[in-house]
Order: structure tokens, then C-alpha cells, then sequence
């Protein structure tokens, strides 16, 4: 009997010690990858992010979900359920925003700009600035695709220029211009 015991307590110490150094040997491993992946990434960061973002995308199909002991088979439910879920699990990082003396400098607060610099940008325009910079703009020139030469702006009527300037405004109202106005 009591050979049996010695026996027995030398097998759970023995099975002990195996798992220890399994599991030391799995964190060598991981940290050894970790180390790898570190250089990788500082000799090679391209081919780092490449193999990242090769990975390819498994979809997950949910069309039951259990929670708190209860079954949830409805779709609409069970999506707002994963998504109430992710949310507390991607809850937003409170990161404190370390700044160098040399950029605090860099962004701190000029005195000779004003406050309200920016206020006048999107204000409508008028009909006199509209004149100035049709009066500036250079001879024999077009603006763009419509190949509408300067001058002919130049030599336009009150009414051709009110309705462009009705345009302008508009596009500064709206927040929004035309889409061939982007590929200029």
C-alpha cells in the first residue's frame, strides 16, 4: 500500500513537471514568433502589412445565438444581440495624447491670427467678388472641360454672370457641386 502511494505521488509529480515544460516550452515559442514578427516588421514593414492583409476573410453565418440560459432564433434579434455584444467588447480606448515640447510649439496658439479667421469661408458670394475674379482671369485660357474660354466670361452679360454666381451659392449652400467639377 504504501508503495502504491509513492508510486501514485511520483506519477502526479512527474506528469506535473511534463506539463510545466510543455507550457514553458509553448511561451519560448510564442515569444521566439513574437521576436520574428518584430523584426519582420522593422527590417520589412511592407511585406509585414502585405501578409496581414492577405489573410483571407472567413464569414460567419448566426442564426441562433444563446443568451443568458435562452434561445434567440429570430434574425433580427440575433443580429442586434452580436452587435450589443461587440460593442461592449470594442469599447472605445481612452488613450492620454503625449505631446513633444517641439510640436506643442508647433500647434500652440498664434496671437497675430484672429479667432474667427475661417468664419467668412463658406458666407455666399457676391456679385462684385464674382466680378474681380472674372476681370483676373488670364486670356486665352479655358477652365476645365467645358472649354469656355476666359474671355467670353470676360464679355458676358449681367444675367449670364448672376446666374453663375446663383450656382456658386447654391453649391455652397447645399455643400455639394456638380460631378464632372471633381474630375477638373
Amino acid at each position: 500500500m504504501v508503495l502504491f502511494k509513492y508510486l501514485s505521488s511520483n506519477r502526479k509529480e512527474y506528469r506535473k513537471s511534463k506539463m510545466f515544460e510543455s507550457r514553458l516550452a509553448e511561451e519560448v515559442s510564442i515569444r521566439r514568433a513574437v521576436e520574428r514578427h518584430i523584426e519582420s516588421f522593422a527590417f520589412n514593414k511592407g511585406s509585414m502589412i502585405r501578409s496581414v492583409l492577405d489573410q483571407p476573410f472567413c464569414k460567419i453565418i448566426l442564426d441562433h445565438l444563446v443568451v443568458d440560459d435562452g434561445l434567440v432564433l429570430e434574425p433580427v434579434e440575433v443580429k442586434s444581440k452580436v452587435n450589443e455584444i461587440i460593442v461592449g467588447w470594442t469599447r472605445k480606448q481612452v488613450v492620454p495624447i503625449v505631446v513633444s515640447e517641439l510640436w506643442a510649439c508647433q500647434y500652440a496658439s498664434l496671437d497675430h491670427v484672429w479667432d474667427d479667421v475661417f468664419s467668412g469661408v463658406m458666407r455666399e458670394i457676391s456679385l462684385g467678388e464674382l466680378f474681380l475674379v472674372v476681370e483676373g482671369l488670364l486670356d486665352d485660357k479655358t477652365a476645365g472641360l467645358s472649354g469656355i474660354f476666359n474671355e467670353l466670361w470676360k464679355h458676358d452679360s449681367d444675367v449670364v454672370l448672376g446666374c453663375l454666381l446663383e450656382l456658386l451659392n447654391t453649391c455652397l449652400v447645399v455643400e455639394s457641386m456638380p460631378t464632372l467639377w471633381r474630375k477638373v
